[in-house]
Order: C-alpha cells, then structure tokens, then sequence
C-alpha cells in the first residue's frame, strides 16, 4: 500500500479534530449531566446510577482521547522521520551523481 506524506498529515490533522470535536461533544454532554444531577428535577437511585455512569463514560473518554492524541502524534513524527531520511537518501544520491536534488514538501502536521 501506498501512502504519501501529504496523505499521512491529512490523515493525522483529520483525526485531531474529530478527537477534539468528540471532546467537546462529551463535554457537552457531561455538563447537562452535571446540571440535571445537580437539580431538584430528578433524584433518587435511577438518577445517582445515570450520574455515575456519566462520570464513568467521561473518564474513560478522556483516556481515549489521550491516547488517539497520542497515537496522532507518534505518526506524525514517524511521517516527520520517514520523510527526513527520504531527504537525505535523495541529496546523497544527487550528491553522488551530481545533480540538483528535488524539493521535498515538509511536514505541516496541525497546521
């Protein structure tokens, strides 16, 4: 399979900001939580059971969201490191035989 860098950093600001519109999504969602649990309007077991498992839901998110963070990150510097190597194969290899090396596009990763 082939993938070109411009592909790859699609790819990585892509998946940044859905991870940042799920984010903003859940904290929408965790703040009516918080407003409906924080309220006379609705008590008891079923409303202290739906509240925890809010507080649950979120807190996994966030560690979901960590760690597609992460993931985003780690390809975009492995992106960042393939394409700095194919820099310098290529500028070696026009070194070596005496030509103008080509112009490689850089990394413009969350841009």
């Amino acid at each position: 399979m082939k993938i070109s860098y411009s592909q790859v950093e699609g790819y990585c600001n892509e998946l940044h900001q859905l991870a940042k519109h799920m984010k903003d999504l859940i904290y929408d969602i965790e703040s009516t939580s918080n407003k409906v649990s924080s309220s006379d309007t609705w008590s008891g077991q079923a409303a202290n059971y739906y509240t925890q498992k809010m507080k649950k839901l979120c807190s996994n998110f966030d560690e979901m969201f960590t760690e597609l963070e992460n993931s985003v990150l780690y390809m975009a510097k492995c992106s960042d490191g393939y394409q700095a190597m194919d820099k310098t194969v290529v500028a070696e290899i026009c070194n070596n035989l005496n030509i103008q090396s080509p112009s490689l596009n850089s990394s413009k990763i969350f841009s």
